[in-house]
């Protein structure tokens, strides 16, 4: 059993339970994730397309357990719209 945060796919099915080997709970199961953008400094709640690399090794890339240091591909083709407060000066006369 994987006791770890994981990433599965929108069309994921579980296998027979005679023939599955990583048994990943439904409770750890992920599919946004927050991303920090570096220079507007603001954060992002983005869907995850898929686990590219896990330093743990290419079973947990395979299996997409989502642990420290793991590089994960995410949707920004459609950001929220930024809420960037104004701030309005009195008019100048």
């Amino acid at each position: 059993m994987v006791t770890k945060a994981t990433f599965v796919g929108p069309g994921f099915t579980r296998k027979p339970p005679k023939y599955e080997r990583f048994i990943r709970p439904t409770g750890l199961r992920f599919t946004k994730a927050h991303v920090t953008h570096p220079e507007l400094k603001c954060t992002f709640n983005l869907e995850i397309i898929g686990v590219k690399k896990n330093p743990n090794g290419p079973t947990y890339t395979s299996l997409g357990v989502i642990t420290k240091g793991t590089i994960i591909e995410v949707n920004t083709s459609s950001p929220p719209p930024l809420q960037i407060p104004i701030y309005l000066r009195e008019p100048v006369i």
